[in-house]
């Protein structure tokens, strides 16, 4: 009998695992499903403005207006792209804890503009009626993450605007319900016109990741799913609340409510902030770097100040070109990480061991595509002494290059 019911557990606890197996294959595929979409959605725009724009080059009657439309395609295609990417890594931060908030004084209200900038050609394009409200207190600093307050906002923002259809409206509100000599609770109501969803729906998935109430990968609306799921951390991150009523076919609100800090901003003078002026004339680039387009995009930008740039394909013949050179010839390495032959960590390493003076004292940066932070962490305890995660901004890599090299941006 005790053989009988420890086999019937057994069978019933084997059956539980591989119904969980299956669910579990079952959403890794179609994640793999959907994320093979989204991603190559954008590459899709950027190939297809890239090919329209070297053929009207190749038949010397390049457009200017048509190039600009072009450019500006493949810059929304890019950054929607690194969107879905940035995403990705913050659901991972999620699963281990690691998403974090760097909490400064600031005016929401700039921050807020900027997204309206972003999700204004949106709701255009759409002939959507786009109206917001600014906070109240504008002019007061609060002590919040200025940019996970925006990453918040454009989330919620896009998807109103991508599930609203063409002729509807979404509306931004702010606004401050409470206020004490201390602290200050903003509230921010965003509306929309939309298709809406099921109460099911917004009760038992809506802020999971990757949820998505229509999953087919042919639905018209894209995205991952996971723009809500890392909302809903971010803002218990900041110990607010965010709540959501939607009815299908009628639209969708929702609404973040924050507590925080503040402080009375007295009125200054408008203070104008001069663009830097970079010096790089003569600093010599060793770049390891395997991708073609890498080497050539990061070559020109670096030219453009007057560097001069040696690249290596590869780890090792990165090390070989640092060996073969003048003692201080080479002013600073950017090392990428993923490279045949020899990565960028052993590279790193072994340019370090060398029995040379400036091998020791030659900035190295990791200019890479990994961008965990135990990516960083290995970069750092391997010898480099900083960890850039690509797609890096030509103004960064300028500010870096400089200060590593002992110039001062003017």
């Amino acid at each position: 009998m005790i053989l009988l019911i420890w086999l019937a557990s057994y069978l019933k606890a084997k059956k539980k695992y591989i119904k969980e197996l299956v669910i579990a294959n079952k959403t890794k595929s179609d994640f793999l499903s959907r994320m093979s979409h989204e991603l190559r959605t954008p590459l899709n725009a950027i190939d297809g403005c890239a090919s329209l724009t070297i053929q009207s080059a190749e038949k010397e009657a390049v457009d200017k207006t048509v190039l600009v439309e072009n450019m500006n395609s493949i810059q929304r295609a890019s950054e929607y792209l690194l969107g879905i990417i940035k995403d990705i890594l913050d659901v991972q931060r999620m699963e281990t804890g690691k998403i974090t908030l760097e909490k400064t004084e600031i005016t929401p209200v700039s921050y807020m503009q900027t997204v309206v900038k972003m999700v204004q050609p949106m709701a255009d394009e759409k002939n959507i009626r786009f109206k917001y409200r600014m906070i109240k207190g504008a002019k007061d600093n609060y002590m919040l993450d200025g940019l996970r307050l925006q990453q918040i906002l454009f989330n919620i923002l896009y998807n109103a605007v991508k599930f609203t259809p063409e002729g509807g409206a979404v509306t931004m509100t702010s606004d401050i319900v409470e206020k004490d000599d201390r602290y200050a609770t903003i509230q921010f109501v965003i509306a929309d016109t939309g298709i809406g969803m099921s109460k099911e729906f917004v009760e038992t998935k809506l802020f999971h990741k990757f949820a998505q109430e229509n999953q087919d990968i042919t639905s018209p609306y894209e995205g991952c799913g996971n723009g809500l799921a890392i909302c809903k951390e971010l803002v218990d991150l900041m110990g607010g609340e965010i709540s959501c009523v939607s009815e299908q076919g009628k639209g969708t609100t929702f609404t973040v409510t924050i507590k925080t800090e503040y402080k009375k901003q007295e009125r200054k003078p408008r203070e104008y902030k001069e663009m830097p002026v970079y010096d790089l004339s003569g600093i010599k680039v060793l770049m390891c770097e395997d991708n073609p387009m890498n080497q050539d995009m990061t070559k020109r930008i670096l030219e453009r100040m007057k560097c001069e740039v040696t690249i290596a394909d590869n780890g090792k013949i990165g090390v070989e070109a640092f060996v073969k050179s003048e003692l201080h010839f080479y002013s600073i390495i950017l090392m990428d990480i993923r490279m045949p032959e020899m990565d960028g960590l052993e590279a790193t390493r072994s340019i370090r061991s060398l029995d040379r003076e400036d091998a020791k004292t030659i900035p190295i940066l990791a200019v890479s595509a990994n961008a965990f932070e135990e990516d960083v962490k290995l970069s750092l305890e391997a010898g480099m002494n900083e960890h850039l995660a690509k797609p890096v901004d030509a103004g960064v890599l300028y500010t870096k290059i400089q200060a590593h090299c002992g110039k001062t941006v003017v």
